[in-house]
């Protein structure tokens, strides 16, 4: 749930409208699974000329919060540019299952650093340790917003999805790919704003270091690479880019979150 949880912000988290002077959008998804609304994505996105902020909240509902209670805060900022996306930080903030997480990775020329240590956050829980990466492995690597505006990016331009990024946020790297499928047809179910043909490409990652550690004598294992599809289409009366559809296969069935309003509360 926690990599699906973390595909999911890389899925959610920005557009690839061109830029504007100034522009704000603030959006909220329900997630989906077995028939039941089970997860709420709020998001508030704003770009300044070269520069954009992040912010996003987001937490389990209804029958399954009572087994899966998850509230998770994340905020990142950097700029984007002719000559690419460069994060400058990435925060996450919250608890999952009565376990709390913060971290706060600074992006920036060579190796991102991370500082651990906040005023918010209680002492870790040892079940919570994660294997120390080697920094030399996160050199160059970016986080999943700015991983996820460079793909929304390229669909504006090409239609196409065909991107690789390593993706690394301050406990876990990741390799993620992105490639294209053919255009579908969406109808607008689950309360959707959106209905017709989306660009839709389906993506993987696959854990290159970090990670929980495993239990004393045991060994965690990794499952397979986690599998999605993102439906992307112009929407507003601006024509940006957004993610109107993302589902993700799990061990219990799918989880599919919709674009279904517009939100009226900035996180920032």
């Amino acid at each position: 749930m926690k990599r699906i949880l973390r595909g999911l912000i890389a899925g959610l988290a920005w557009h690839g409208a061109a830029h504007a002077a100034e522009s704000r959008t603030l959006l909220h998804y329900t997630g989906y699974a077995w028939g039941l609304p089970v997860m709420s994505f709020n998001i508030d996105l704003a770009q300044e000329n070269q520069t954009y902020n992040v912010a996003i909240e987001y937490h389990t509902t209804g029958l399954f919060r009572v087994f899966f209670p998850v509230d998770r805060q994340v905020r990142a900022s950097g700029t984007d540019t002719q000559a690419g996306v460069i994060p400058r930080q990435f925060e996450i903030n919250g608890q999952a299952r009565g376990r709390v997480y913060h971290a706060i990775v600074h992006f920036g020329a060579g190796t991102p650093t991370v500082d651990n240590e906040s005023p918010r956050a209680p002492t870790p829980d040892p079940r919570d340790q994660f294997q120390p990466i080697p920094p030399a492995l996160t050199q160059g690597s970016i986080d999943h917003i700015a991983a996820t505006l460079a793909l929304l990016r390229e669909v504006s331009s090409s239609g196409r999805c065909e991107r690789e990024a390593h993706v690394f946020d301050g406990r876990m790297l990741t390799d993620l790919h992105a490639v294209t499928a053919p255009d579908e047809l969406l109808r607008a179910v689950h309360g959707s704003v959106y209905a017709g043909v989306a660009h839709k490409c389906i993506f993987t990652g696959h854990v290159l270091a970090g990670g929980p550690k495993p239990p004393p004598g045991g060994d965690r294992r990794r499952g397979p690479p986690p599998i999605g599809s993102a439906w992307i289409a112009p929407i507003g009366p601006g024509g940006e880019m957004l993610l109107v559809r993302v589902a993700f296969s799990t061990p219990t069935g799918s989880l599919t979150f919709y674009l279904d309003q517009e939100r009226e509360k900035h996180l920032f």
